[in-house]
């Protein structure tokens, strides 16, 4: 229980525009006495790893997340988190095995399938991704496909030609946009 409120913090920190930093001392405390009180379960090291994944510090971040994997080896988010971690350090292979396991455990995580889509704008692949992002675009709404389009638009190299397109077609009414969740 400790751990879940730990992780619900940090996500919630995450999320929010101003942000109190109390709201991430109190994540770090539960997080610490998660792992104090059971160390051997996976969501106490899951709990750790956001923290220190959100507050900047990704080597204590991915102890946390191998110590999860090596825990319950059949969790998809410990995989996946692993996973963006890597991507983040520029080890495409590496993450996309982690993202990989994620989703072989857990098919609907879309946020495994966005991150690997952003490995493979990373590696330059962009029929890899222009066909994975057309399978997660499905089915959303205008402003919902312009949001994650934007996300990934000067990632390719040269002038983003896209942009007129995308804003035409999708006109953005703020304040009902709602963000992928990617934690």
């Amino acid at each position: 229980v400790l751990a879940a409120l730990a992780i619900a913090h940090v996500r919630g920190a995450f999320m929010a525009d101003n942000v109190d930093p109390g709201v991430f001392e109190r994540a770090a405390e539960l997080a610490r006495r998660a792992v104090a009180a059971a160390p051997e379960l996976a969501l106490s090291h899951l709990a750790i790893g956001h923290l220190e994944m959100h507050l900047g510090e990704p080597v204590r971040a991915a102890v946390h997340f191998r110590t999860a994997l090596a825990r319950a080896p059949h969790d998809a988010e410990a995989h996946e988190l692993l996973g963006r971690l890597l991507l983040e350090a520029g080890y495409l292979d590496l993450a996309l095995a982690r993202l990989e396991e994620a989703l072989a455990i857990a098919p609907q995580r879309a946020s495994a399938r966005w991150e690997i889509a952003r490995a493979f704008a990373l590696e330059g692949r962009w029929a890899d991704y222009e066909r994975l992002e057309q399978e997660l675009l499905r089915g959303r709404d205008a402003t919902y496909r312009l949001m994650q389009r934007t996300r990934v638009m000067f990632w390719r190299p040269g002038p983003p030609p896209q942009a007129p397109a995308l804003v035409a077609a999708a006109p953005l009414t703020f304040g009902t946009a709602t963000p992928p969740m990617v934690l």
